[in-house]
């Protein structure tokens, strides 16, 4: 992994805060139109009897849900205790 652009990152979520999804009515009504205007038919691929998946409209869900940043899962680290700790982002990817 090339750790400038690591540090870069860290250094950007140390100067603008935490990367939420943004919450304007705006971005959400765009995405919104994307996920609606989404050709669904190329999720199927009738010849071999597939059906595909799509992350279409997910950074909308979440967008309503900045609590999940926080959320443990296992023992891992949470996105929100590695921004706001003595855990910085180079010592975690260094792992």
């Amino acid at each position: 992994m090339n750790e400038e652009l690591v540090q870069k990152v860290h250094d950007d979520w140390k100067e603008k805060g935490f990367p939420y999804y943004p919450k304007n009515e705006d971005w959400r009504n765009n995405i919104f139109k994307q996920l609606v205007n989404f050709r669904r038919d190329t999720l199927v691929d009738r010849r071999t009897k597939v059906i595909g998946q799509s992350a279409h409209g997910l950074n909308l869900a979440w967008s309503f849900m900045e609590h999940a940043w926080g959320i443990k899962c296992g023992k891992m680290h949470t996105p929100m205790a590695v921004s706001y700790t003595h855990l910085t982002l180079p010592t975690i990817c260094s792992v």
